[in-house]
């Protein structure tokens, strides 16, 4: 796959798997010269690992056979190498529960943060978290406490409720330009 990517029209060899909007996106995004990304809840497929990926994808409602879930999974791994060291700058936005409420098992959840956070070493990607609380008008930087999840691995309802009960971290809020976004300073433990 990895090799394919660089063609361009790479993706149209997957092109029955895919809906016509998502190659319109692939498309785009291949044309890119610098890509900009907000996601609320989920992480953003150019950051997803294949196991995430794997259980966002089988998580929803509709029944996906497993080689179309394969396929699936190599597209995302392909739109990746856009974004590989010196390729295209990348800006992730995410939002707290994108890091704060796992919506995969905890140790999946756990490989994706330590992913993201290799990710994000790399000078053409920067990766941001959007806190709840954020407070748009702040003008000086401040420290404060936020729960993450305790990232414990366990499963099911006791896991849902391990990550409410959470960890305590330090998070800095960094004022940008326009907005204030809240960096996280997390480690996978």
């Amino acid at each position: 796959m990895a090799k394919h990517s660089k063609k361009r029209g790479w993706w149209l060899e997957h092109a029955e798997h895919l809906r016509p909007d998502y190659l319109d996106h692939i498309a785009l995004e291949d044309d890119a010269t610098y890509i900009r990304q907000w996601q609320p809840v989920l992480v953003p497929g150019l950051l997803q690992t294949p196991a995430y990926a794997r259980a966002v994808i089988t998580g929803g409602p509709d029944y996906i056979a497993p080689e179309v879930v394969a396929q699936l999974v190599n597209v995302r791994e392909g739109r990746q190498t856009k974004i590989q060291e010196g390729g295209t700058p990348y800006t992730a936005i995410l939002g707290e529960m994108v890091v704060a409420q796992p919506l995969v098992s905890g140790d999946i959840h756990r490989e994706q943060l330590a992913a993201i956070l290799e990710v994000a070493q790399r000078k053409n990607v920067t990766v941001q978290v959007l806190g709840s609380e954020s407070k748009l008008k702040e003008e000086k930087p401040a420290v404060v406490a936020a729960k993450v999840p305790a990232l414990n691995g366990t499963s099911g309802s006791s896991e849902r409720q391990g990550h409410r009960k959470g960890a305590r971290r330090m998070i800095r809020r960094a004022p940008l330009r326009r907005r204030a976004a809240m960096s996280y300073s997390f480690s996978i433990t």
